[in-house]
């Protein structure tokens, strides 16, 4: 029996029973094809998960190692700030104190021209 739809009409008209007989072998083909490519989609999927897990441990590794660089960096900067302190800070602080007085009276002494005077 031909199909008689108008857009069917090169083709046979056939039951599902007979189509699953007649083609049963491309099927079975086709629902392996589909197997082979699942599994293969599925080693791929845990190759990308396990790099995904390995670069996120990576990273969090990187973070951690750069967080504690970062600790004892700033642990030394401070030592060598309090150090810097200990050595020069209270002197240098009176210093810096009277650099405003310094330079006042060496502002006043430079309008009298004593420099002058002092060369000779």
């Amino acid at each position: 029996m031909f199909c008689t739809y108008t857009s069917h009409r090169h083709h046979d008209l056939v039951t599902i029973v007979e189509g699953s007989e007649n083609y049963q072998q491309e099927l079975e083909m086709t629902m392996e094809s589909c197997r082979s490519r699942m599994a293969s989609l599925s080693d791929k999927l845990r190759v990308i998960q396990l790099w995904e897990r390995r670069y996120n441990e990576m990273r969090d590794h990187i973070l951690s190692a750069v967080s504690d660089l970062l600790l004892r960096v700033d642990s030394q900067r401070q030592l060598f700030l309090d150090n810097l302190d200990k050595m020069f800070g209270t002197e240098l602080l009176e210093l810096v104190s009277k650099k405003t007085d310094i330079i006042e009276n060496l502002d006043g002494l430079s309008r009298y021209e004593l420099w002058d005077k002092c060369d000779n």
